[in-house]
């Protein structure tokens, strides 16, 4: 089971939205066909808007948006845009605080900054999803990722040890019970390339994969926002809805040889990020606290950008043809 958010024995702890929504800084609007599209940095969004309201929801996007009693439907269009970092509360705020909305906004910031600067077009991760690399990387990109998925028990945990609300502290719970089990996902991929589990967690995890394990772990020892900052990141969901469509997936069953019935396990993990509320928790972790003191805005930062610098090091490694050690016993 994955976590749904809100929790349903749980409705009010869920995306809290500023009193007063405006755009934040550097987002550009652009008018398309059918909607709007919102981008910052490689971040895009599309929205579907009825062409009769478009110039209406641009204006208040721009303006400023109130929030109080606005229906579900765009309710939940501003809650994707905050979670997303497109949007910053327009009221004015105590120099000694950050409202939620602008934590995220500097966070997503932080983020795409790092990304843009660790996963430049050289990386190997742009070969692999063209195919240009071999099955044998393919295999130990399966390898390393069971890896990353079995170390779940070991980088939650910490943030358990935080005060938190007794809400907040039931979801981190949750997501703990569901990342805890979702190792055995890769049964079918691992019997593709004649391996069990006992024989890969025979042989130890590639450096990469160790140092972005202890990033989340820090991550996870320094707080519950330091630690929703970085799942921010790692919990993102696909763009796309089918896995042959996704460029990495794609690949996967397009040029390694992947069957259907092996990947569709991994694919189902990641959608899953948007249908359980992975990808939302550190949004409702962040805006449930309302405002944060700029030193832990700017600590959860860092420890979103050491977690993206961490993931792009790892692929790097694991993408090489050095080889993983089970390769390299063989």
């Amino acid at each position: 089971m994955k976590t749904t958010l809100p929790l349903i024995e749980q409705p009010a702890f869920k995306v809290v939205l500023p009193d007063t929504a405006q755009l934040a800084e550097g987002v550009q609007v652009d008018l398309m066909p059918g909607g709007i599209r919102l981008h910052k940095h490689a971040l895009r969004l599309d929205l579907a808007v009825p062409e009769a309201a478009t110039e209406a929801v641009v204006h208040r996007l721009r303006t400023g948006w109130p929030t109080a009693g606005l229906s579900a439907t765009w309710k939940q269009l501003l809650e994707k845009l905050l979670a997303s970092g497109m949007i910053r509360s327009a009221e004015a705020a105590d120099p000694r605080k950050v409202p939620a909305a602008d934590a995220i906004a500097r966070i997503v910031d932080a983020i795409e900054g790092a990304a843009g600067r660790a996963l430049t077009a050289e990386h190997p991760m742009n070969a692999f999803i063209t195919g240009a690399l071999s099955q044998s990387i393919a295999r130990q990109w399966i390898i390393e990722n069971f890896h990353f998925t079995a170390a779940a028990d070991y980088h939650v945990p910490p943030v358990l040890e935080h005060d938190m609300s007794s809400e907040e502290r039931e979801m981190w719970e949750r997501f703990l019970r569901d990342e805890s089990w979702h190792w055995r996902i890769y049964r079918p991929v691992l019997a593709q390339f004649d391996l069990s589990f006992e024989e890969v967690r025979a042989f130890p995890p590639m450096a990469g994969t160790t140092a972005f394990i202890e990033a989340l772990h820090d991550a996870a020892v320094a707080g519950p926002v330091q630690y929703a900052a970085a799942m921010m990141f790692v919990e993102r969901p696909p763009m796309v809805w089918e896995a042959q469509d996704d460029p990495l997936f794609g690949a996967l069953l397009r040029d390694y040889g992947l069957h259907d019935e092996s990947v569709r396990p991994l694919w189902w993990h990641t959608t899953e990020n948007l249908h359980g509320g992975h990808s939302a928790l550190g949004a409702v972790v962040i805006t449930n606290r309302l405002a944060l003191t700029p030193e832990l805005v700017s600590d959860a930062a860092h420890h979103a950008e050491r977690v993206v610098e961490a993931v792009a090091e790892w692929q790097r490694e694991m993408l090489s043809p050095a080889g993983s050690a089970v390769e390299a016993a063989e």
